[in-house]
């Protein structure tokens, strides 16, 4: 019996994204937000860039996950960020002071399908550098 020459991929590469997400929850928890809105709809670029790098991260940790089944990469990154981010608006009804908004999960929606794309052509990118002969 032959043993697969395929390499599995450790889990760590989820770690970043876990890591991020936990930042996300320590922010959603707070009552008092430690930055004044500059302008009206601050808060949904704020999302969206927050989602936009959980997005790239949930990429990278799928990219080396979902072996061989590319079109799988994107979609689960995604629902992952979607699901986040659901969870980060729920989550935001138990904390006094804060309020659940459909348009902040919109604006999460938004930057993690930006964050996804992006992590879809950064690690594409990657993938198609040349490997040096000699490694310092």
């Amino acid at each position: 019996m032959q043993l697969s020459k395929r390499r599995i991929r450790p889990p760590w590469r989820f770690f970043p994204a876990g890591a991020f997400y936990g930042f996300i929850y320590y922010l959603s928890s707070r009552s008092d937000f430690p930055i004044e809105s500059p302008f009206s709809g601050f808060d949904k670029l704020a999302h969206i860039a927050i989602f936009s790098v959980l997005g790239t991260l949930l990429y990278w940790g799928f990219d080396a996950a979902a072996h061989g089944r590319r079109f799988h990469r994107p979609a689960l990154a995604f629902f992952l960020g979607l699901l986040g981010g659901v969870l980060d608006e729920v989550h935001q009804l138990f904390v006094p002071g804060r309020h659940a908004d459909v348009w902040d999960a919109a604006a999460d929606m938004i930057g993690t399908a930006a964050g996804v794309f992006l992590g879809a052509v950064l690690c594409r990118r990657v993938r198609r550098m040349p490997k040096s002969e000699s490694r310092p």
